[in-house]
This record gives C-alpha cells, sequence and structure tokens, in this order.
C-alpha cells in the first residue's frame, strides 16, 4: 500500500530513497530545508511514492552460498559485476 508524503520543515540530508545503494546507511543529524519526504520505515520510489523499505527491490546482487559452484549473479541496470567477487559497480 501506497502512503502519502509528508512535508516537514526540517527535512532528512539524507532522504530514503528505494534507487540509492546508500539510502539505508546511517545519515548525518541535519535539518535540511522543508519539504515533502517519506517517513519512518517508507522510502521513495522512482514514481514518487512511499513504500515500505522492505518493498524496494535489491539494490545489491544476491549473496551466494560458500562454496556454490557457478553462481548466478544479477546486476542492476547500468551495474556490472566484476570477476574479484565486488558488488555490482555503477557504470
Amino acid at each position: 500500500m501506497f502512503r502519502k508524503l509528508t512535508y516537514t520543515t526540517c527535512g532528512s540530508a539524507c532522504p530514503t530513497k528505494c534507487n540509492d545503494p546508500d539510502a539505508f546507511m546511517p545519515c548525518i543529524l541535519m535539518c535540511m530545508p522543508g519539504g515533502c519526504y517519506c517517513m519512518g520505515d517508507h522510502a521513495l520510489t522512482e514514481n514518487g511514492k512511499c513504500i515500505l523499505k522492505a518493498g524496494c527491490p535489491e539494490s545489491r546482487p544476491k549473496r551466494i552460498a560458500v562454496g556454490e559452484l557457478n553462481p548466478v549473479i544479477v546486476c542492476n541496470t547500468n551495474e556490472n559485476w566484476d570477476s574479484l567477487g565486488n558488488d555490482c559497480e555503477r557504470t
């Protein structure tokens, strides 16, 4: 279910967005200009809707089990897997 954006006079310096790989990292507490933000456990989609963070598509490749043979790694659009086992890098 979509949630509405909430207007606040003190916005986050790091608003949570589904398509941002760093969106779920800790953020500095800093008041930004007022505006509409997704609140609590919600994140902004590319379509401008607030959805539960758990509903965001994965922004990293799926991890493989140790010893699994011939893993299939799926990267997001405009990302490439490097054979050294690093996360998908943007291109």
